[in-house]
């Protein structure tokens, strides 16, 4: 039985767009592997997971924390260790597990490298776990859930610079849509919305769909929006970015983030990137009312 020791965690901070998903991430970077691969006679056997999860095998454990937006533990919740093999052409999953009743997170019997970090299988952190002390310090909010009620907060409209509440809105269905003009696959996204806003006019005063734009400044957004005449989706504005009061209270950590809402402001989905069934859901949620 080898010895464990613990781990020591440095977390990487690099913006960049994550491709697979189709979401900008401020603290998202892929990590490749660092380990060599070697000269194989079957060439299949390099391609073999077994055989790649057996190089990562080591005695290397470490701890992090994992809480609700509320800043409640994460009980339950699903955490995966994944790292990206050139030799596969993906990310393979290393070790799997659940959060614990008092928010953290175990993980044993790795190598010290690069890891990716995903929660409910949506990338979070890079990881740099090398052998040394366990590690407490790294702590992760995750946004709300499905179930969870929306956190309220106050946004200001595109349009006539009126503040408006999250919870004005209780009775209709709402799809929250958190968006920059920066942010590439937003855009997509956005006309898409625009284009049904437009064509569903029975949806009117039973579900609409709201932009609320991350950019630094309003001014920035409204001439963005002006400029494609989304004015179909209700536009709206938070200060701060991601990492303002509303970003945080969602624990906004990549864009485009959706929350599809129910007519009590309960978040019956949640979703990082990505065109949904939109119509579908919501046609589901008026029915359902």
């Amino acid at each position: 039985m080898p010895n464990r020791t613990g781990a020591f965690l440095l977390v990487s901070a690099f913006g960049l767009f994550a491709q697979a998903k189709h979401i900008w991430a401020e603290d998202l970077v892929y990590a490749e592997s660092s380990v060599l691969s070697t000269s194989l006679s079957d060439s299949q056997v390099e391609r073999d997971e077994a055989y790649w999860k057996d190089k990562y095998l080591g005695d290397v454990d470490f701890e992090f924390n994992v809480l609700r937006h509320n800043g409640e533990p994460a009980e339950g919740v699903s955490f995966t260790i994944k790292k990206y093999l050139k030799d596969l052409g993906k990310r393979l999953a290393l070790y799997e597990g659940c959060v614990s009743a008092d928010g953290v997170a175990k993980v044993t019997g790795l190598i010290p490298d690069h890891y990716n970090l995903f929660i409910n299988d949506i990338p979070m952190k890079v990881v740099n776990v090398t052998a040394g002390r366990l590690n407490y310090e790294l702590t992760l909010k995750i946004p709300p859930q499905a179930g969870d009620i929306a956190p309220d907060f106050e946004m200001t409209s595109l349009m006539g610079n009126q503040k408006n509440l999250l919870s004005g809105f209780r009775g209709q269905i709402v799809l929250l849509d958190f968006w920059a003009s920066w942010c590439g696959p937003c855009q997509p996204e956005m006309s898409k919305y625009e284009e049904i806003m437009n064509r569903r006019k029975d949806w009117e005063n039973k579900a609409l769909i709201i932009g609320v734009s991350v950019d630094k400044n309003i001014s920035t957004i409204r001439e963005h929006v002006a400029k494609r005449q989304w004015h179909s989706v209700f536009q709206t504005w938070v200060p701060g970015g991601m990492k303002g009061k509303t970003g945080s209270s969602y624990s906004l950590f990549g864009i485009p983030s959706l929350f599809l809402i129910n007519h009590n402001g309960e978040i019956t989905w949640t979703e990082i990137g990505g065109i949904i069934d939109l119509e579908d859901k919501i046609d589901a949620l008026i029915k359902s009312q």
